[in-house]
Formats: structure tokens, C-alpha cells, sequence
């Protein structure tokens, strides 16, 4: 593989992405037909796929290679970790030595696919897994633009980061699956002549995720994806699309795809967690001083993949004045001891809590490999005051 390759497929991944209004307008009537759809037919058809967790919304990238693993198929993630991790605070972790190597001790293989996780690294904020797929039969990748997968990933506490149907789960498991915020991105790369695809996984939560000894991740289905400007034959897609739930077909089109092949095995492999990964590394740090007198900073907490800051208001503000809340919440920044703004993240959540009052946690790109000092967050009050409010860290 050429210098000029590698700097290209770096290039691919290290660039920021704009989601163009034209996708965020899909994704709004794909919304709108989702539930014209589910008031239609309340019917389940034979395969029932829900989103991965109650607030999933899934982020992905492809590049297609012709002889990338030529080079990269032997390295482990460490040594490509800046062409295959959009997720910064991934990269920082993994810049750092927190990355746990496996080789080929998790693969399996069934009708003719082999899936192996060969890295993962883990805090209680995120968990990335690097995946090694090979196909028998190069030829199923001749149209392929996109791959995903019908997977469950489930901790040793029986808590689902990822869950592609609820059925057969207890209530205390619908209960942990419907409060955990979490959503993943992925990216890929793809190369057809040999038959491998790359696959990286970063899943996210927004509330805490400690405690993982072990994961195992159950793979049920493989779906392959062709352009919908494609000129394969109709049956083709059809009868592949023919195991699909009607929304599922539909926001497929949206992103301008077609499902050509869904494979269905049995891919599981489970994965205990070196002690490295398992260390505590989370600073807690608590507001000192002056606070916000509508919008008020709670705690913070500084992982080695990002810094979560949580913020309170009371629920009796509605419509327009909550509105203008979240908005001066999302425009609050975070800034160290030596005057460096660190930007926020796109990902947070809203909960409540037993007071009456919303919380909003909002993630900003700065690791605790990155400084130990203390913060203070900038903040625009609902009365057009502004605020800064100290950070300091809680003594344990």
C-alpha cells in the first residue's frame, strides 16, 4: 500500500463531517412515515429488529479499499488507531496504552464469514471494539456499500449497550435497556479483493457504565448493502428485503441504499477485560462558589475519553422558556485553569430527577490524559447573566 494511501485513508478519517441538511430532513420523514406506518399495520412481521437502545442513533462511515489490508490487516489497533476512530477521546485512550490486544483468540466463523474482535478499550463512559470480518465468497462484496449487523453486546451485569430486539428479556432487563442513553458509531473499510472488511465500534453512553468485567457480543445477522442506483435485479432485492420490516426498507431508500443479502449464523464471542481496563480513572469534580441561579451546574467527571458536565433546571419551566434553556445549555463552554476552551460534543442527554428539576449532561473533548487541573464552565443564565462557574475536584 502506497505512502499516498495511508495519508488518504487518514485523511477520510480525520476530517470533520457536516451532516447536511438534506439527511437531517430524511431523517425527519422517515420519522413521519415510521409512525403512519405503525398505525397502519400493528402487526409484527416475521423478523421483529428495534433500534439498539431506547435513544440509538447510529453515526457510520465507509471507505472501500482495493489493498488496504495488504498493509493494515496484520496491525493491531494501536498502530491504526488515527485511520479507523473518528471518536477523539478513543484515540486519546489508545495514545495512551489503553487498549487491550487480542488477536485472533475471538474468532468465529459460520456460513463461510469469519468475525473476530482483535482490540477493545473501555472506561465507564465508552467501550470500542475493532473487528476483523472475511468472507469465504469475495464475490458477496461486489456491490457492497455498506455492512451492518443484527447484534446484542451485553456486559457481566446483564445490562444491554447494544440490543438489536427486546424479546425475550425480563422486565428488570427492558428496565436497564430503556434508561441506558447510548448510542454508536461505527466506520469501515472495505476491501473487496480479498474478501476482509475493518469494522470499529465506539459505543457511548451518557450515564455511567463502570463495572464491566466481561462482554460478549452475540452477531445474529450479517446485512450486506448495495447503492440503490445499483443495477442488480429487482428479485434480488426483493427477496432480500422480503425479511425486513416495512420502516426498515423505507429508511434504507432514504440513505439511498438497498439490502441485496441478509445472512443469518451464529457469531458469539465473549471478552474478559484486562485489569488495566478496568482501573478507576474518573475524576469527580464539584461546583465551588457562584452557580447559575435558573441553570445550575450539578458535577462533573473526567474520564480518559471525555469530560461529562451535568447542568439542572427546574421542571416548571415549559414550551418557549425550556426551549431557550437547552439552547443557552448548548452554548455554555468549558474552560481550564490555563484559559484553553475545550469544545463540546454533538452527544448528551435529558433524565430527572426526584425534585422536580431536568438535567441535561453534555459531553466536551477533553480527556483526563489531557490535564488534572480545575475548570470553570461559562454559562449565559435564562436572564441573560453571564456566569462563571468554578470546577473543583471532589476529594474522594
Amino acid at each position: 500500500m502506497s505512502t499516498n494511501f495511508d495519508n488518504q485513508l487518514e485523511n477520510i478519517f480525520s476530517e470533520d463531517i457536516e451532516i447536511p441538511k438534506s439527511i437531517i430532513d430524511k431523517k425527519e420523514m422517515a420519522f413521519t412515515e415510521i409512525r403512519s406506518m405503525s398505525k397502519k399495520n400493528k402487526v409484527s412481521k416475521k423478523r421483529k429488529i428495534i433500534s439498539a437502545v431506547a435513544a440509538m442513533f447510529i453515526i457510520g462511515s465507509t471507505f472501500i479499499a482495493t489493498d488496504a489490508f495488504a498493509t493494515i490487516g496484520g496491525k493491531t489497533i494501536s498502530a491504526i488507531k488515527t485511520l479507523f476512530f473518528k471518536d477523539e477521546g478513543v484515540q486519546k485512550a489508545i495514545d495512551n496504552g489503553l487498549v487491550q490486544n487480542l488477536g485472533n483468540v475471538n474468532t468465529v466463523k459460520d456460513k463461510g464469514i469469519e468475525i473476530g474482535v482483535t482490540d477493545i478499550t473501555y472506561d465507564s463512559s465508552k467501550l470500542a471494539l475493532s473487528l476483523n470480518i472475511k468472507f469465504d465468497d469475495r464475490g458477496l462484496l461486489n456491490n457492497l456499500q455498506e455492512i451492518e449487523f443484527d447484534m446484542n453486546l451485553k456486559d457481566n451485569n446483564g445490562r444491554y449497550l447494544i440490543k438489536s430486539s427486546t424479546e425475550n428479556l425480563n422486565e428488570e432487563q427492558l428496565k436497564s435497556l430503556k434508561q441506558l442513553k447510548a448510542d454508536f458509531d461505527s466506520n469501515k473499510v472495505i476491501n473487496k479483493e480479498t474478501g476482509e472488511i475493518k469494522y470499529n465500534l465506539v459505543v457511548n453512553s451518557m450515564e455511567p457504565i463502570s463495572g464491566i468485567d466481561d462482554v460478549t457480543l452475540d452477531i445474529k445477522a450479517v446485512r450486506l448493502l448495495a447503492s440503490i442506483n445499483d443495477k442488480l435485479q429487482e428479485n434480488i432485492f426483493s427477496e432480500a428485503e422480503s425479511k425486513l420490516e416495512e420502516y426498515e426498507v423505507f429508511n434504507y431508500k432514504q440513505r439511498n441504499l438497498r439490502l441485496y443479502n441478509l445472512i443469518e449464523g451464529k457469531w458469539q464471542t465473549s471478552i474478559t477485560l484486562d485489569e488495566k481496563l478496568k482501573d478507576g480513572k474518573e475524576v469527580l469534580y464539584v461546583p465551588e462558589g457562584v452557580n447559575g441561579d435558573i441553570i445550575r451546574v450539578t458535577k462533573a467527571e473526567l474520564l480518559p475519553t471525555c469530560m461529562y458536565v451535568t447542568l439542572e433546571f427546574d421542571s416548571d419551566f415549559k414550551g418557549e422558556d425550556r426551549k431557550k434553556i437547552i439552547n443557552k445549555i448548548d452554548q455554555a463552554t468549558l474552560v481550564d485553569d490555563n484559559g484553553n476552551v475545550h469544545n463540546s460534543t454533538l452527544k448528551g442527554h435529558f433524565t430527572g430527577d426526584d425534585n422536580a428539576h431536568l438535567l441535561k449532561v453534555k459531553s466536551f473533548e477533553i480527556t483526563s490524559f489531557d490535564y488534572d487541573g480545575n475548570f470553570k464552565v461559562i454559562l449565559n443564565d435564562f436572564n441573560g447573566e453571564n456566569k462563571e462557574i468554578t470546577l473543583i475536584k471532589k476529594n474522594k
